[in-house]
């Protein structure tokens, strides 16, 4: 009987020993996993604060497809997942008078700046103030004119630069990419004056994503309509992966 008393002793020791040693097992584990997750979390960081950031300032004009303008920044927004971790993606967006007329609500964004002519006039009270038009075509890396209307293409092509994007434009540096959407209704694509313009904004360096043929906003259905969303994101994707091959 003491024999038996004995074993069952040493068995109960031996399984207080075993779930000793478990929760020792475990707590080290957990001290391991908690000083790994913190050293992942200073790697991530420290890569944060070395990637390169890429600028894409959004340009959009007085056409109706100015309507996409949140399909427009959520697509570009979508790219900042896409390259997590490679750059940061950095968006604002400038707008003609009438481009404001086809979105009354703007997508609240708190990382994202709307740009008005009026901008350009209440930044500057006297000399040595920084130049909107001068600062942004320094900050972005890209531009992409998203709609481009007749009217302003008109004006880019004839040098004109009556307001803030005009302006921005007119100081680009060709080093960098211009991306330029054309939309326009049929007819007017259609006018001979048309291809001389795009034609000279591409003698420049600019970049054409060509429009597409479908039923306009107006009903009439031919050439005039700006690119899909997701073909200008994949134009703008092209760029930031150059970038980051560069790098």
């Amino acid at each position: 009987l003491n024999f038996f008393v004995l074993v069952e002793k040493c068995i109960i020791d031996f399984s207080h020993l075993i779930s000793n040693l478990l929760i020792r097992i475990r707590q080290t584990c957990l001290r391991i996993n908690i000083s790994k997750s913190f050293c992942l979390q200073n790697i991530f960081v420290m890569d944060m604060m070395e990637l390169k950031e890429f600028n894409v300032l959004l340009c959009c004009t007085g056409s109706v497809a100015t309507i996409k303008l949140p399909e427009m920044i959520e697509q570009i927004e979508q790219l900042q997942y896409e390259f997590n971790k490679l750059i940061i993606i950095n968006l604002n967006v400038v707008m003609t008078k009438h481009a404001f007329h086809f979105v009354p609500d703007l997508p609240h964004k708190p990382n994202i700046r709307y740009y008005s002519d009026d901008d350009e006039w209440i930044s500057w009270e006297k000399r040595g103030d920084p130049v909107l038009h001068i600062e942004l075509s320094k900050w972005c890396d890209i531009i992409v004119i998203a709609p481009l209307d007749a009217n302003t293409l008109a004006k880019v092509a004839t040098g004109l630069c009556d307001n803030l994007l005009t302006c921005i434009l007119r100081a680009w540096d060709f080093n960098k990419p211009i991306l330029f959407c054309p939309a326009m209704n049929t007819k007017m694509w259609q006018h001979p004056i048309t291809k001389s313009h795009i034609n000279t904004l591409k003698g420049w360096g600019y970049e054409e994503i060509p429009c597409v043929s479908k039923t306009l906003m107006c009903g009439d259905t031919g050439l005039g309509a700006m690119a899909e969303v997701e073909t200008i994101k994949v134009e703008i994707r092209k760029r930031i992966q150059r970038v980051i091959t560069s790098l």
